[in-house]
């Protein structure tokens, strides 16, 4: 009877780790890149962006594979959050932005000192928090925040 049960544990935690699997390759598989969004669909997203900014407004805005969009008129940009998680210390956000002066900027259009860090700019701030934010093209930037 032991012996039973003992495979049905290892059969039961193959299943769950068969599925853990298989979700995180579809995501990757099947997730188009931050860089590739913009990229891909950048004359309808700087639409969307200046007429946001011309509006001071979201208003109905939308767009696939972004879960919300933020404008931030403290520095007149536009957010597109794509992606997050976590809870208090572990909390992360992943998206990208446009940026009408062609300027990086930190999490939600912030002024943030920012150091060259691989391909963009990184920000460290207290503790663990940190951000990171990339040029994908003129006046599009991705950006990865942790809090």
């Amino acid at each position: 009877m032991k012996y039973f049960q003992k495979n049905k544990l290892v059969i039961g935690i193959c299943i769950i780790f068969i599925v853990l699997c298989s979700a995180f390759i579809t995501k990757i598989i099947f997730k188009p890149s931050i860089t590739e969004i913009v990229k891909n669909n950048n004359i309808e997203l700087t639409k969307i962006a200046e007429d946001i900014i011309n509006n001071k407004s979201v208003g109905e805005h939308t767009f696939k594979n972004v879960w919300e969009i933020s404008y931030h008129e403290n520095s007149n940009t536009v957010e597109f959050f794509c992606n997050g998680s976590g809870l208090d210390s572990e909390t992360y956000y992943e998206g990208f932005y446009y940026s009408p002066l062609n300027k990086p900027l930190g999490f939600q259009g912030e002024n943030v000192k920012f150091i060259k860090y691989s391909k963009g700019f990184k920000y460290i701030g207290v503790g663990d928090n940190w951000q990171y934010t990339e040029k994908i093209m003129d006046k599009w930037y991705l950006y990865k925040a942790h809090f």
